[in-house]
């Protein structure tokens, strides 16, 4: 019922009266996510930006992800209209769009989780920025496969692959070439993907990088048993379950 020019500045008003004191706040998933819509519906579009992205960190440390998601898809509408000196104190465009992508994935919003990957690959100039096009390549590889484009999928990861450099960071270098084996695993082609799994291990180790290894062994685990390498599959099982409770 309010007239034109009335409701903008009640939202700007409620938005300093949470940043000042933030117990006034109701919401379970924190006050950035009211701040963002406050700040929003004020049209403060620096301040809305800048609480979006934390909104979707938040939400995202909560398991929210379909909100973490709807956060960081507004953050990305805003990215043009803010000056570039706000846009410097948070994520990048690029970083703000691969966490969307994940979000939308682990909200069951494949297909858009793919889009986004595909939107944050084509900013990335993979020939100064290797790693990162390896990585987000990786993503959209996994987010296909999910989708049901297994074919797909496994061509992204094997384009992700052939990306790497050289002198990456390890880490990253193993979480790549893991999962082109997995994929090749869950294609039936476990010997292919032992071959595979086995280069990612021994990065995966020589960079103490556990996360990695520990998905590694899971996928040789049932590689081996395709083998008929039962013992040394259980063996690889084990041990990836002991990394993933530690």
């Amino acid at each position: 019922d309010l007239l034109p020019g009335e409701r903008g500045p009640l939202h700007a008003a409620l938005a300093r009266a949470l940043e000042s004191d933030p117990a006034l706040s109701v919401s379970p998933s924190g006050v950035t996510a009211e701040l963002a819509f406050h700040w929003f519906a004020a049209h403060n579009l620096p301040a809305a930006f800048s609480a979006s992205a934390q909104a979707g960190a938040e939400a995202m440390r909560l398991a929210a992800f379909a909100e973490a998601n709807a956060h960081y898809e507004r953050a990305i509408e805003l990215w043009d209209g803010v000056p570039a000196d706000v846009r410097a104190t948070g994520p990048g465009l690029v970083d703000l769009i691969r966490s969307a992508a994940e979000a939308a994935n682990l909200a069951g919003e494949y297909a858009r989780a793919a889009a986004l990957a595909r939107r944050a690959l084509s900013l990335v100039d993979a020939r100064s920025d290797p790693m990162t096009a390896a990585l987000i390549g990786e993503r959209l590889g996994r987010y296909l496969w999910i989708s049901g484009n297994s074919h797909e999928a496994l061509a992204e990861c094997r384009a992700a692959v052939a990306r790497l450099p050289r002198d990456g960071d390890p880490a990253g270098r193993a979480r790549v070439l893991g999962s082109e084996g997995h994929l090749l695993l869950l294609l039936g082609r476990g010997a292919e993907a032992l071959e595979i799994c086995e280069a990612a291990l021994a990065i995966a180790r020589t960079a103490g990088a556990r996360r990695e290894e520990g998905s590694i062994l899971s996928t040789m685990c049932a590689a081996l048993s395709y083998t008929g390498a039962l013992d040394a599959g259980i063996e690889q099982g084990h041990e990836a379950m002991r990394i993933a409770r530690e």
